[in-house]
Order: C-alpha cells, then sequence, then structure tokens
C-alpha cells in the first residue's frame, strides 16, 4: 500500500498488532493472520464499541489461490463467520 492508505490506516488504528515492513514509499503486510486482522480492525471501526471478533485456524482445504506451493485457479476470496 502507498504511504497515504498506511497513514490513513495506521491513525485510525487499523494496524494495531499487525507487523508490516516498508520498501521504498510502499508498505507490506506479508502474514496472512496479519491481513486478516487488518481487514477485521477495519470493519470493527463501523461497529459498535463492544465488537470482538477471535482468528481461527481452519481444518478445510484452501480451494483457491496457493496450495501446497503451487499456483491454482483463483475464485474469489471471504471471510467466513463461525
Amino acid at each position: 500500500m502507498c504511504r497515504t492508505v498506511f497513514e490513513i490506516l495506521d491513525n485510525a488504528g487499523c494496524l494495531k498488532d499487525i507487523e508490516w515492513r516498508r520498501v521504498g514509499c510502499d508498505y507490506y503486510i506479508n502474514e496472512t493472520q496479519d491481513c486478516a486482522k487488518l481487514i477485521m480492525n477495519f470493519i470493527a471501526l463501523s461497529m459498535p464499541e463492544d465488537f470482538t471478533y477471535k482468528l481461527i485456524e481452519s481444518e478445510i482445504e484452501p480451494i483457491n489461490g496457493y496450495w501446497n506451493g503451487e499456483l491454482n485457479a483463483q475464485l474469489g476470496y471471504g471471510l467466513f463467520f463461525d
């Protein structure tokens, strides 16, 4: 993400407890768990103050994206709620 987006998300508190790195003028978040935290922290901005979430490890095998080191067909993405 560019510096402007990074600063907006950081000022809003969306990057709390997330590891990121800067390369040149861009900022990167590499870990899947940190990407999920960023999404949920952003969603939390529009939720009631008592909103909470819990990240879980899924035993379900992925049906798209990288799997077993190979690139498979991209079918989409989403959040799954328990």
